[in-house]
């Protein structure tokens, strides 16, 4: 299932368009065994920081419906997985997505059946769009006073 999340996420025609390799897959975090499903990381000047001040979103991703039951133990368990630059995190099984803000304490939840209107999709994925992952956007933004930091 990680490689068609990437995929979803990487594919212009769903509307996110992240590059390739802004996403990595199953790979254990620095001096850790743990092994987040997928994390998202900004770019700078096109070029993709792979550090954990700039892994912006983190995806556990669950086959079946799980979340309908255990959305809570899992995050309980998995929210190890939060790297210092996390901005979201994302549950995601066969069913449905939890898209955390973990800076504003908020989630928002997304059924896959409504997606298939791409407007839904893009609700849902918009917060991972190529414009805000990059660190000059982000800078502009709390240079204007449009974060939470603010």
């Amino acid at each position: 299932m990680y490689a068609y999340v990437r995929d979803l996420l990487t594919m212009s025609s769903f509307g996110v368009g992240l590059k390739p390799e802004q996403i990595v897959v199953d790979s254990a975090i620095s001096g850790t065994q743990d092994a987040p499903d997928l994390i998202v990381y900004t770019t700078k000047g096109g070029k993709v920081l792979r550090t954990p001040d700039h892994a912006y979103a983190v995806f556990e991703v669950k086959p079946g419906s799980p979340l309908t039951k255990h959305a809570v133990s899992i995050y309980a368990e998995k929210k190890k997985y939060i790297q210092p630059g996390s901005r979201y995190f994302f549950l995601m099984d066969q069913k449905q997505v939890i898209r955390k803000d973990l800076l504003e304490k908020t989630e928002a939840p997304f059924l896959w059946s409504d997606m298939t209107a791409i407007e839904q999709f893009i609700e849902c994925f918009k917060v991972l769009s190529f414009d805000r992952l990059r660190l000059e956007e982000q800078l502009e933004r709390f240079r204007d006073n449009k974060t939470p930091y603010a």
